[in-house]
């Protein structure tokens, strides 16, 4: 029974990680496939999890679980983004090997980049493997807590918060180079975008699971990507957001990344200031954020406000504080961005032509690789949403002061 368990733990990513691949370049051309050597370490780089997997079952009559975990800690919305997922990556490892064959979007580059894809996939492989072994029992597809779940602090994880899906990445990075492919490079960007976010509620559940133990391991540790994805893991209270969160070791890997817009307002600046200074009146000029207080004293520094708002579909709760309050001339709040960096948005009000000049800044402390897809982000998605906000303000102020001054 042990034996036949292996075998069936053997046959598990052997079918995806091969099959697909071999499937898509055509079984009516396996010698073509194989006559490349890079692709045929490729095959033999893919049997290994699934004679990893055996061997741990034989040598331990049992295997990792893949349970949901305690019922009420488990994140059900990471289940459809996984759903979502899982085809594009199966979809992958069979279009990229039918592309390569066909010429289709590939690029002109010779057999050393296909060999640096096999290192990447390789590498990618033994990371995930192995982070996964250490994690025993705890190991789910789920992001869910198990029962008496332990922080695991060693191997990859002493210096990595998420091996595995580092591993994942280096393993789609490999694939796009092995076969040489454009589209596999495309379709890293939503797969990114995927773990970036099931990374959000995993730390989330960890912190909320563990407290002070996971934030003094994520003070040590990189979040995913060594040098280029690392600030500090956690929700800490707002209270303590104008205290510093990255260590001073990782100071030099970190850039500053600031935009700003403004718009001309036609009401007095102490209008315009009590208006903005309101985080509970925000929504009703950015469309699906909800703001409610927190603190139950007048607006002023260190206030501390709570925001629902909806991306894709999901609620994203963040804490808002009140970091500067000078009337009628500045207003600057801290907020948590998506991915738990902190944001600050400061609002200037200058006298203008009868009216208000009012500048929106926002400020974050980011990653290099944040800082180097900053203009891409900007372009697409700051851009015209901050315009859009300020317009809006514009409308809603225009709109009110004739009300307010006839009172």
């Amino acid at each position: 029974m042990k034996y036949l368990r292996a075998f069936r733990y053997l046959l598990i990513p052997l079918i995806p990680l091969i099959g697909l691949p071999l499937l898509g370049w055509g079984i009516d051309d396996l010698r073509g496939f194989f006559s490349i050597y890079p692709r045929l370490g490729f095959v033999l780089a893919a049997a290994v999890p699934g004679l990893a997997e055996a061997y741990y079952v034989i040598k331990a009559g049992e295997r990792n679980n893949l349970s949901k975990g305690e019922e009420s800690k488990l994140v059900r919305r990471q289940s459809v983004v996984l759903l979502m997922i899982a085809p594009l990556l199966f979809g992958t490892l069979f279009f990229l090997p039918f592309a390569d064959r066909r010429s289709i979007g590939v690029m002109m580059a010779g057999q050393g980049l296909r060999w640096l894809g096999l290192l990447l996939y390789g590498l990618g492989l033994a990371l995930m493997s192995w982070a996964r072994n250490l994690l025993g029992r705890m190991y789910s597809g789920e992001v869910t807590i198990q029962k008496s779940h332990q922080l695991i602090k060693t191997g990859p994880y002493r210096f990595i918060r998420h091996p595995v899906y580092l591993g994942m990445l280096c393993c789609a990075l490999g694939l796009s180079f092995l076969f040489r492919s454009w589209i596999g490079l495309a379709v890293m960007i939503p797969i990114v975008g995927g773990l970036l976010f099931r990374i959000r509620d995993e730390e989330a559940v960890l912190h909320k699971e563990f407290g002070s133990e996971w934030e003094a391991y994520g003070k040590r540790s990189w979040r995913f990507i060594p040098y280029l994805y690392s600030c500090a893991c956690g929700h800490n209270h707002i209270s303590q957001a104008s205290n510093a969160l990255v260590t001073p070791s990782r100071r030099t890997t970190m850039a500053t990344f600031s935009i700003s817009f403004s718009i001309h307002v036609n009401v007095p600046p102490e209008v315009a200031f009590a208006y903005v200074a309101d985080l509970t009146r925000h929504g009703e000029w950015n469309p699906g954020l909800r703001v409610t207080a927190i603190s139950d004293s007048s607006i002023t520094v260190g206030s501390r406000f709570q925001s629902v708002g909806h991306i894709m579909g999901w609620e994203i709760h963040d804490e808002l504080c009140v970091m500067e309050y000078q009337l009628p001339v500045r207003f600057a709040f801290l907020v948590k961005s998506l991915f738990g960096e902190e944001l600050t948005h400061e609002f200037m009000f200058q006298p203008k032509d009868s009216g208000t000049l009012v500048m929106r800044t926002a400020m974050a402390t980011v990653s290099l690789l944040q800082k180097l897809l900053a203009p891409i982000l900007t372009a697409f998605f700051i851009r015209s949403e901050m315009i859009g906000s300020l317009e809006r303000l514009k409308a809603r102020l225009e709109q009110m002061y004739p009300q307010a001054e006839e009172a």
